[in-house]
């Protein structure tokens, strides 16, 4: 799947996430619904723009700004996480790397 752009894997039942970074063009990423216990933002591919992991028992209320804190510091094209954009305000307070998107 060299090509894949668009993954959405929700409400799926779906336990672990591994073997992510070999989807290097995936832009889109949605596991919300699911019953996966934990998570690494490392291993999300660099590519990612959008990332939706809602309703998993990994990101309860209280874990969601921190899962935040870790995407924004891991990955530079990231626009928008849980279906919230991510702002130049949020990479500057949480010392994410700025990226500039032209269309």
């Amino acid at each position: 799947m060299p090509f894949l752009k668009f993954l959405s894997i929700f409400n799926n039942k779906i336990r672990k996430l591994e073997n992510l970074k070999e989807l290097d063009r995936l832009e889109f990423f949605d596991i919300s619904n699911n019953l996966i216990t934990q998570f690494d933002a490392t291993e999300l591919p660099i590519n990612l723009r959008f990332f939706n992991c809602r309703a998993n028992p990994f990101c309860t209320k209280q874990q969601t700004p921190i899962i935040k804190e870790n995407l924004v510091k891991t990955l530079s094209k990231l626009i928008q996480f849980n279906n919230v954009p991510i702002t130049k305000q949020d990479r500057k307070q949480l010392g994410g790397i700025m990226f500039v998107f032209n269309s």
